[in-house]
């Protein structure tokens, strides 16, 4: 139930300041890194403690009026920084959610004369396979003195969402055969068998000492690597300037009212199938505004958190209800509009 958790054998070790491999939580003999970042649907099988609940990361930044090849050249200079920032509040939003896994996620990025956006969607869960995420922190310089009191909101939220899951009981992710409407099979839908799961094991050398002794087996160290205990440091987020503060501002999602639930996975980690068909929604808003440079995240996200909310409200006659497969398009026709 954790090998989709594990590093391959024989994968290079990672020398960068703060990646450190632990021994798996499960089976105590494979390395498995601190989170997991993936596109892919949870596997069957795989461990899940609670349920799991939808993550975005939206970024925002304003873009010279230029023309010709100097737009391009400043929209690709720009890149790399929003996936630098879209990665730092995916990463921080697993910590205020206490989780440590994302799938199904997909980035998606538009632009206009005025602005370019990234959007990242995913389903966040917690592997009891990886380290549990470490308490979270938040940094402010002494000039932000205006940033004690979400930063305590945010750090009692982390710590209040991680107690929670501590408790929470541990289900395994099983294949979607849920049949609609009409009459449907799904051909996707695939069984692993323990022979399955235990072939590439075959193929590689055992992770067993000379000795075959059990003992050392979950006490020793792994043979593809160094293996490093949990961290146990916080999980510092530094806030400097006005941008930063922009950004954490935007970590308190509004909370997903009770009889409702959110994925983008067809999959929906620790819950369990539904009794009645599926039904498709669709959503289209159109959305005029005037972006404020000091504050154009928060602006950016408030427009996600009210069409939640106007599309669960619509959907309250359902409860309970879950809302899977969530694909969202993004565009911006015009320089004072966004069409999601």
């Amino acid at each position: 139930k954790c090998s989709y958790c594990h590093v391959p054998r024989g994968a290079p070790v990672v020398q960068e300041p703060g990646f450190v491999l632990s021994r798996c939580r499960i089976c105590k003999r494979r390395r498995v890194p601190e989170i997991l970042l993936t596109t892919i649907e949870p596997p069957p099988g795989t461990s899940i403690t609670g349920k799991g609940t939808l993550l975005q990361a939206r970024v925002c930044r304003e873009k010279k009026d230029l023309e010709g090849e100097p737009t391009a050249i400043h929209v690709s200079e720009m890149i790399p920084f929003l996936e630098y920032d879209i990665h730092r509040q995916l990463t921080t939003k697993l910590r205020v959610l206490g989780m440590n896994a994302l799938f199904g996620m997909r980035l998606s990025i538009a632009l206009n004369d005025k602005l370019v956006v990234a959007l990242a969607t995913a389903t966040a869960v917690l592997l009891p396979a990886l380290p549990s995420p470490s308490k979270l922190r938040i940094k402010a310089a002494k000039n932000r003195r205006d940033m004690a009191s979400i930063q305590k909101v945010i750090e009692e939220r982390s710590l209040k969402n991680q107690q929670e899951l501590r408790e929470a009981p541990t289900t395994h992710v099983t294949t979607p055969s849920v049949v609609c409407d009409e009459t449907r099979t799904d051909e996707r839908t695939h069984e692993f068998s323990e022979d399955d799961r235990s072939e590439p094991e075959r193929n590689t050398p055992s992770v067993l000492n000379a000795s075959d002794n059990p003992s050392e087996l979950s006490g020793g160290a792994d043979d593809d690597g160094p293996v490093h205990p949990a961290s146990t440091s916080d999980f510092v987020v530094q806030v400097d300037d006005e941008i930063d503060e922009d950004m954490i501002a935007i970590l308190m999602e509004p909370s997903i009212p009770g009889g409702f639930a959110l994925y983008n996975t067809e999959t929906r980690p620790g819950m369990p199938p539904p009794a009645l068909g599926i039904q498709m929604v669709d959503v289209v808003r159109k959305v005029e505004w005037e972006p404020d440079s000091r504050h154009i995240n928060q602006q950016f996200s408030q427009i996600f958190n009210n069409l939640y909310s106007s599309l669960l409200f619509k959907l309250r006659a359902h409860k309970p209800c879950c809302v899977s497969i969530m694909s969202l398009e993004l565009k911006l026709p015009e320089d004072d509009e966004l069409l999601i």
